[in-house]
């Protein structure tokens, strides 16, 4: 899948709807997990299917989800 670098540079684009806070990438539904490697797999999954689907909005949420929860596993 290629993305549009104009799109992803436009102010107004959708894909720049979420911030790079944790609590507002939390508040997008998303269920907690007990165990970290299962919000990541989880994550994965849905990152997955929104690639499937084309849609950049929820490709660009999931990544950022998976960066945090990625950062989070590590510590």
């Amino acid at each position: 899948m290629q993305i549009n670098k104009d799109l992803l540079n436009s102010s107004d684009s959708p894909l720049n709807r979420f911030s790079n806070s944790p609590s507002e990438l939390m508040s997008v539904d998303m269920p907690l997990r007990g165990d970290i490697e299962d919000t990541i797999a989880h994550l994965t999954s849905s990152l997955h299917h929104a690639m499937l689907e084309g849609d950049k909005e929820k490709v660009r949420h999931y990544a950022m989800m998976l960066g945090y929860y990625g950062l989070e596993a590590w510590r």
